[in-house]
């Protein structure tokens, strides 16, 4: 017990002597800092005119230019109006060749957005048809880019009419419209089986989903049949393709993130 006791009192001791010399035991420590950096990529979608099948003209080439009298796109002509297969009991031909109806797409240098693969794209084309008639088949041929960081997938195409202001007769054509298309994908491959034909609402469920990688873009051909009466409605005078008559459309295509749209 002697021992024991003699032990505490010389730790006892001990500990006093150092806490009065001022000498005192602690753990090293090191830190290092940890910083992070966030960027957020962007999606952006463009639009380009890849031609029409009808340009109006029987000259080789033409030039169209902008508002400021710039060239915009040198085409080759196509002469003769393309016609409707037979649809709604009608047959439409045209063996003369007559050059009567015309489409055409433009451009504006002010409407420029952005690059595809070193390719201009813009935010807005415009799509003139002039002198329909039933049976007219105009096709025009659209790119739709992703010039964004993120991929994007086409969520909607919704087309809204316009009463032209300048118009003495503005009627929404889009009954007596059918539609039909083709889409080639990001990879230049034609999409199996082809979306087909249908109403617009049928071009925007083709559409709804479509992915484009960025530096890539999809080609959208669409062919317009002008029909004589109303798609669906009774062969009456009453349902028959206005003459004189004249409509606008703003149509608005929208992509979000490709991980969002199912």
């Amino acid at each position: 017990m002697n021992k024991i006791r003699q032990a505490l009192y010389l730790g006892l001791t001990l500990a006093l002597v150092l806490g009065l010399m001022g000498v005192g035991y602690s753990l090293w420590s090191d830190s290092i800092t940890i910083t992070g950096q966030v960027n957020t990529g962007n999606v952006q979608i463009g639009i380009r005119d890849a031609g029409t099948n009808d340009d109006g003209s029987n000259l080789a080439t033409i030039t169209q230019y902008n508002n400021v009298g710039q060239p915009t796109l040198t085409a080759t002509v196509s002469g003769a109006d393309p016609q409707c297969a037979a649809t709604q009991g009608v047959t439409y031909s045209n063996p003369q060749g007559k050059d009567i109806a015309s489409a055409l797409s433009t451009q504006l240098v002010a409407d420029q957005k952005c690059l595809v693969s070193g390719t201009q794209f813009y935010s807005t084309i415009t799509e003139t048809f002039s002198h329909v008639y039933p049976g007219y088949h105009p096709c025009v041929t659209i790119q739709l880019g992703s010039c964004g960081s993120v991929p994007v997938k086409i969520d909607t195409l919704v087309a809204n009419y316009v009463a032209p202001t300048s118009c003495a007769n503005p009627v929404d054509l889009i009954p007596w419209m059918g539609f039909s298309w083709t889409i080639v994908d990001e990879n230049g491959v034609t999409l199996t089986p082809t979306p087909g034909s249908g109403t617009i609402y049928d071009l925007q469920n083709a559409l709804h989903g479509l992915q484009i990688a960025q530096g890539k873009y999809v080609t959208l051909t669409l062919c317009i049949c002008f029909n004589e009466w109303t798609i669906g409605g009774q062969h009456t005078n009453a349902n028959l393709l206005p003459q004189n008559a004249c409509a606008s459309y703003a149509i608005t295509v929208t992509g979000s993130q490709y991980n969002e749209v199912t």
